[in-house]
């Protein structure tokens, strides 16, 4: 778990089951009242963009997102194979789970793919 001073840029959190990615994350004082944190963030499974505000001292669950390092193999179609460089297990992801990276991907390239709950 996460406290509200703990949030930060590239953090990943968990909100009803869905991860999100920080980016951005203002801590705000005002005059009267308590401290708040205002957060912008990025829904790692669709790409949409979510505005949520906590209150000093709340928690935040973690994200059981996890980074594995795999090897770009091909595209078929709209979709790109990747290899697990240590198991030699493969997945593939379509255009929209690449996003805009698939611009910058070349065969045998190394990349970091993040899972979540062991689904990329």
């Amino acid at each position: 778990m996460y406290d509200t001073n703990d949030l930060r840029k590239g953090l990943r959190i968990e909100i009803d089951k869905v991860p999100y990615r920080i980016s951005d994350a203002q801590f705000v004082k005002p005059g009267k009242g308590n401290t708040f944190c205002r957060v912008k963030m990025k829904n790692l499974i669709n790409g949409s963009m979510l505005d949520r505000t906590w209150k000093s001292g709340e928690k935040i669950s973690k994200a059981a997102v996890e980074d594995t390092k795999m090897q770009f193999l091909y595209v078929d179609g709209g979709n790109y194979h990747f290899m697990d460089q240590s198991s030699y297990e493969q997945i593939e992801l379509s255009k929209e789970q690449v996003g805009e990276s698939w611009k910058w991907l070349v065969e045998q390239m190394d990349v970091e793919v993040s899972l979540y709950e062991g689904v990329a």
